[in-house]
């Protein structure tokens, strides 16, 4: 596992601030199965890295009032396959994978691959003045826009397909994909 966090910060003048923010993580996980207990080397691997970039802008206008910009962009890739290829001859057939009842695999694989990329870009504002002695008031709004894709299919190896691994189309339970691209917005005063 890698991560790294790097934060910058400058002031022009008094009353300015403008700060900047970049944190990566990168990583490579494999989940434990009870059930691959004495298989261990047929469970997936899951590879996954993001990134993570944050700008704030802050202007004191006053001694009572100041206001903020923030802007960030995230984006996250994860991947979680046995093998890279789904086409590897080193997959191995379905048979291998089943067991009556509730017993360990004593051999087979997870032949599970997928894929999960967002991002989201926020941009967001504020203002806060101090009215008087008892008196706050605070409003600002805020953008978000994502960007969502999923994908996930099962490598099917048997003898219906002459033992050719096989990737079922979208309408089979075996296979899922979606892209989407939410937008939400919010606005506030207090």
């Amino acid at each position: 596992k890698l991560s790294t966090h790097t934060k910058l910060t400058f002031r022009p003048t008094p009353g300015i601030n403008i700060r900047y923010s970049l944190m990566y993580d990168r990583s490579l996980d494999k989940n434990y199965s009870h059930s691959y207990k004495y298989n261990p080397d047929g469970i997936p691997k899951q590879y996954s890295w993001s990134l993570n970039n944050i700008f704030d802008f802050t202007h004191q206008i006053s001694a009572s009032t100041f206001y903020t910009f923030k802007f960030s962009y995230y984006k996250n890739d994860f991947k979680s396959y046995l093998y890279e290829d789904w086409n590897d001859p080193r997959y191995l057939p379905n048979i291998l994978s089943n067991t009556p009842g509730n017993e360990f695999y004593g051999g087979g694989m997870d032949r599970g691959h997928a894929y999960r990329k967002f991002q989201t870009t926020i941009g967001r504002f504020d203002i806060t003045s101090q009215l008087n002695r008892t008196h706050l008031v605070k409003a600002g709004m805020e953008f978000k826009h994502h960007n969502l894709f999923y994908h996930a299919y099962s490598v099917d190896i048997r003898d219906t397909y002459d033992w050719i691994p096989t990737i079922h189309d979208l309408s089979s339970t075996s296979h899922d994909r979606y892209q989407r691209y939410p937008i939400e917005f919010a606005a506030y005063v207090q």
